[in-house]
């Protein structure tokens, strides 16, 4: 909206409704119809058929109006939220008087701060369980399965289903079609079932842009008799162990993680396996025992093991520096020019002459005053 008000300001102006029309055709209508006729109506109303900036925002309506970005993933975010929000993450750590060191300095911080963010909350995902407002097996299911953002939004989805209902029915061969309404709510949605592949896909289209099923879609479920979700409607990227895979690149290169990060993994996965063993071997001796003579055992393994790695690299920064030295010797046969580094620069023969005459009439002030009588 901001960009609006700087090329047609003056439309907003008064009670006239401009803004919310406006709005209308980014959030809500979501036919291709809809918005057509949405946006031929503002024209008309606001008599803005000749104003070249709404023309060129038209142009480009396949990028910015619901009815044609809903056919596209976008995990559930707009098409400026990503931006704006790491631009205000900027903000807070970067200013426009900083140099490139300052610069990479600070923000070398914000990717630290912003990794510890995502520990915390990976802790706080295993430690703490979602509070599921009805015992069915699909929401018992989302609760193990879904991050806690995710179960809250699919949870939402499937309160919302319980006021759903079947409208009316067309039953094909292989397919079925189903009208679907939500109690309180005037838009209707057409769900499409496929017998044969057990796929199910509603028109509003929330599973192919944000990754969860919508009421509508929950509502065949339920039909079909189906209580749990299917595997193909669980994307991976929403579950807890979405970071428990390899990332390749577009290239098929494995992407490297953050070797401190890596550490922090290792230490959050092995915490709590030996503080498991620990509380059960104190209550018994012989385990105790037990537990004391591996120890020393596997301290001597660690240690060698260690002590392997560090020589190794040890061996690969003394090559390293040799290979820095050896980069550093001169050719033989090419002579290195001097530079003027400490000495004084080359006056001119005018600087010089003035010079002299200031030098000679220092040395003879009487002669200088005989002229001047």
């Amino acid at each position: 909206m901001q960009n609006a008000l700087k090329h047609v300001g003056h439309l907003f102006k008064g009670e006239n409704g401009f803004r919310s029309d406006l709005s209308a055709c980014f959030k809500v209508w979501e036919e291709e119809e809809e918005l057509l006729s949405a946006w031929d109506a503002i024209l008309r109303k606001h008599n803005a058929c000749d104003n070249s900036w709404l023309q060129r925002l038209f142009q480009v309506k396949e990028k910015w109006a619901k009815a044609y970005v809903k056919m596209s993933f976008s995990a559930g975010m707009t098409s400026t939220q990503l931006s704006e929000s790491l631009n205000a993450d900027l903000k807070d750590y970067l200013q426009s008087d900083y140099d490139i060191v300052k610069f990479f300095t600070h923000f070398e911080r914000l990717l630290n701060d912003k990794r510890y963010k995502e520990l915390v909350a990976e802790y706080n995902l295993r430690q703490k369980l979602p509070k599921i407002k009805m015992f069915s097996p699909m929401l018992i299911q989302a609760a193990n399965i879904y991050t806690c953002q995710q179960f809250l939004k699919f949870q939402k989805q499937y309160e919302e289903f319980q006021g759903a209902f079947v409208k009316e029915r067309i039953e094909r061969n292989s397919s079925h079609e189903y009208i679907v309404s939500i109690c309180g709510k005037p838009k209707d949605r057409r769900v499409i079932w496929d017998a044969i592949e057990n796929n199910v896909s509603c028109s509003c289209r929330k599973f192919e842009r944000c990754g969860i099923l919508c009421c509508h879609a929950l509502k065949i479920l339920d039909v079909m008799n189906i209580k749990v979700l299917p595997d193909k409607y669980i994307l991976k990227r929403w579950t807890k162990d979405a970071r428990n895979e390899i990332v390749q690149d577009f290239n098929g290169h494995e992407i490297i993680i953050d070797s401190k990060l890596e550490v922090t993994n290792r230490y959050k996965s092995l915490c709590p396996l030996y503080v498991k063993l620990i509380s059960r071997a104190v209550e018994c001796e012989e385990a105790y025992k037990i537990v004391l003579e591996n120890y020393t055992e596997l301290s001597k393994k660690i240690e060698d093991v260690v002590r392997r790695k560090s020589d190794l690299c040890e061996v690969d920064n003394s090559q390293e520096n040799v290979l820095d030295e050896m980069a550093t010797i001169s050719v033989k046969g090419i002579k290195k020019k001097k530079g003027w580094k400490g000495k004084r620069r080359i006056k001119s023969c005018i600087e010089v002459a003035k010079k002299k005459k200031k030098s000679s009439n220092n040395h003879h002030p009487q002669a200088n005053q005989h002229l001047q009588v």
